[in-house]
């Protein structure tokens, strides 16, 4: 079966010392500088990315598979961390300077949310987003490792409160309204009253970096040191299904997990280094490419396509 993965990134590629075969890759131009960290499909054809650099920030839509773009009208000051969108017109993204913004129109107009109050400087980072219906949504952060926050809202994204953690967090999944799990940096909470409290369901050693569901409603995370997490049991249980301890980490480190319907795991991170699971887990297909440069986000197009982005350029891979 062929796999065809999209790398979006900008620039001129950096080389990396080789540790796995190579898989190639075709350019795909996309008029935005800086680094793109987050992606959301609604189709094979139709998806918006997110990114920017430290003094500017951007989000383009394409409906065409990356031919031409729109661009958001919206002038923002920070790269654009990450999105996540109810339906094909509403959505919210957020920046690394703790900034919230809503769309009611695609991605084209954004409008942000300043609180009154706000988390203390190293928490500022915001890293995902997720939402249990159409008015219960929340966003997790933190810098530096330490010092994380979680944002909450209950009315659609008009009012955010938050409240302040000892660790940075990269994750946020729900299973069901009630049942969601937080990963990041030595630390996984979890939450059985819809986002009300979370508190540590699992002996936390690892830098978790990112979490999805399969189709079976099943958590699967991955950690930066190359290993690999299942949860069968609503994240109160988890079993370790790749060990990243027995590999060299600085040639499979990993930054985001992406499963498709039919079960189909893929995981990437830094240095072009790529992985996937045909079988559950029992095994991996190892793979280095995107001119070795840091991926950040992967999502599935089809069941046998990946859009992932990251930093350095704009590439279309193909895995035979």
């Amino acid at each position: 079966m062929r796999v065809i993965i999209l790398f979006i990134f900008l620039g001129l590629a950096t080389g990396c010392k080789k540790e796995f075969s190579e898989i190639p890759y075709e350019k795909l131009t996309i008029p935005m500088s800086g680094t793109i960290r987050d992606v959301v499909v609604f189709s094979e054809s139709s998806f918006i990315i997110s990114g920017g650099d430290d003094g500017h920030g951007a989000i383009l839509k394409t409906s065409d598979g990356g031919i031409s773009w729109q661009v958001a009208t919206n002038s923002f000051d920070n790269q654009i961390n990450c999105m996540y969108f109810l339906n094909s017109d509403t959505g919210f993204c957020a920046d690394s300077d703790i900034i919230i913004y809503k769309t009611t129109n695609g991605g084209q107009d954004w409008s942000g949310f300043y609180g009154t109050e706000w988390p203390l400087t190293v928490n500022r980072n915001l890293r995902d987003i997720a939402f249990t219906n159409d008015s219960t949504g929340f966003v997790c952060g933190g810098k530096n490792l330490g010092n994380g926050v979680l944002y909450n809202t209950a009315n659609a994204g008009n009012y955010w409160s938050f409240s302040e953690f000892a660790h940075e967090y990269r994750g946020i999944c729900f299973r069901d309204a009630q049942n969601g799990v937080m990963c990041g940096y030595g630390s996984l909470l979890g939450t059985n009253d819809g986002g009300q409290t979370f508190k540590t369901i699992y002996d936390a050693k690892e830098f978790y970096t990112g979490i999805c569901l399969d189709s079976q409603n099943n958590y699967w995370m991955c950690a930066f040191n190359g290993s690999v997490f299942k949860s069968i049991s609503a994240g109160q249980t988890w079993e370790k299904v790749r060990d990243g301890s027995t590999w060299n980490a600085g040639a499979a480190q990993q930054n985001c997990i992406a499963i498709s319907q039919t079960g189909r795991i893929a995981i990437a991170g830094p240095n072009g280094f790529l992985t996937w699971s045909n079988d559950n887990g029992n095994s991996w297909n190892d793979r280095e490419s995107f001119g070795g440069n840091e991926i950040l986000k992967l999502e599935w197009l089809n069941e046998s396509s990946l859009l992932a982005v990251g930093k350095n350029g704009a590439y279309v891979v193909i895995l035979k």
